[in-house]
């Protein structure tokens, strides 16, 4: 095993904050919510109880993918008036289905993340997709969520409204790991992601399996791979490893939406992704070179242009097909030249006619 030129006491300072970290030979794994790399964004609020608009809408650009983080759900004082989940807002309604509905007020209103299992249901909706829509308003019950711990404001027995943290990440730095693909950071600190990139068909699956990429950097920085999402069919054979040097790290799965860090003390790693590109395998990888430098991921080369070695013999139709193809240009071209003959024979035609009415002219001459 290569040794490290880095030690944990190297992350003192981040173990002081409560960042958990592991050393596994070159790697540093760090678990917590260090991913500083994209904006958070919040959705707008959803009401429960509108039943016009009790859906949760979350979206990002027509050039950008979702990636989810969080649903946080709300209460409002009971001072506000806001309606109960059986009434609607109406037209009349507007300042106060504003206050109730689409306004999130941090000093006054109980906020809390909606942590139940199930959630993951509801996330895995929104992820690599460009929007995700109709989805149900979900709700605590406040004694659940410490509302009422002061006793100065008293809240509703549910939370009313709900959001969503997110990201919005560009289609120009996600990519599907395929042979033959160079792909490389531009501007060159920006971090590029390999996953199942094709929009609502996240969750398809890597489009080829078994490929080999290796990622790089300059030889001043290292590289930081970002575990985003990675939840694998157990009902078959998957598998990503790294390998940095003599060190091998495989990826199991991690049923989060908790960007998680892996930091390799080098400047050059390979991913080898053994995927079955079968429905419920879900990948994100983000890789980051840290000081920000450019990063290039290239992918195994094939000999998938190789005709001779990699194009299947032709079905009878098709070879028919080419045939009369092949027959028509054929039969263009002799008639170019047809007519190219045709013009030929006629301008010395037109040259021979001219050349006797010139002749007859002269012995007219002579004789008058």
């Amino acid at each position: 095993m290569t040794a490290c030129p880095r030690t944990m006491a190297g992350h003192q300072e981040n173990m002081k904050v409560g960042f958990s970290l592991f050393l596994v030979g070159c790697i540093v794994l760090e678990v917590t919510g260090l991913f500083t790399h994209e904006d958070i964004i919040s959705s707008e609020p959803a009401c429960y109880g509108s039943t016009y608009e009790s859906f949760l809408e979350v979206s990002c650009s027509a050039d950008s993918y979702l990636f989810p983080l969080a649903v946080h759900v709300g209460a409002k004082p009971l001072s506000l008036g806001c309606k109960p989940y059986e009434n609607n807002y109406n037209d009349n309604d507007t300042i106060l289905y504003e206050a109730c509905c689409k306004t999130i007020n941090t000093s006054t209103d109980c906020v809390s993340v909606f942590d139940n299992p199930n959630i993951t249901t509801y996330m895995t909706k929104c992820i690599g997709v460009n929007a995700c829509r109709d989805l149900p308003i979900i709700w605590k019950t406040t004694n659940t969520m410490g509302c009422n711990i002061t006793g100065n404001v008293t809240y509703q027995d549910q939370s009313s409204i709900i959001y969503m943290e997110h990201y919005c990440i560009e289609r120009k730095r996600i990519t599907t790991p395929v042979k033959d693909l160079t792909f490389r950071s531009n501007p060159p600190h920006d971090i590029l992601y390999l996953t199942a990139c094709d929009s609502n068909s996240y969750g398809n699956g890597i489009v080829e399996r078994n490929v080999t990429c290796d990622v790089v950097t300059s030889n001043q920085s290292h590289i930081e791979v970002w575990i985003m999402d990675l939840r694998f069919n157990e009902a078959f054979s998957q598998l990503i490893e790294i390998k940095s040097g003599n060190s091998k790290q495989r990826l199991t799965t991690a049923n989060n939406f908790d960007p998680r860090r892996l930091h390799f003390n080098t400047s050059n790693i390979s991913v080898k992704f053994e995927t079955t590109s079968n429905d419920l395998e879900y990948v994100w990888l983000g890789f980051k070179a840290t000081p920000p430098d450019f990063i290039e991921i290239i992918c195994e080369k094939s000999d998938r242009f190789n005709i001779a070695a990699d194009t299947p013999s032709l079905s009878d139709e098709k070879e028919e097909i080419g045939m009369i193809t092949g027959l028509a240009a054929g039969g263009l071209g002799i008639l170019a030249i047809c007519i190219l003959i045709s013009r030929i024979v006629y301008r010395r035609h037109q040259l021979r006619k001219i050349a006797e009415e010139e002749k007859r002219l002269q012995e007219n001459e002579v004789q008058n």
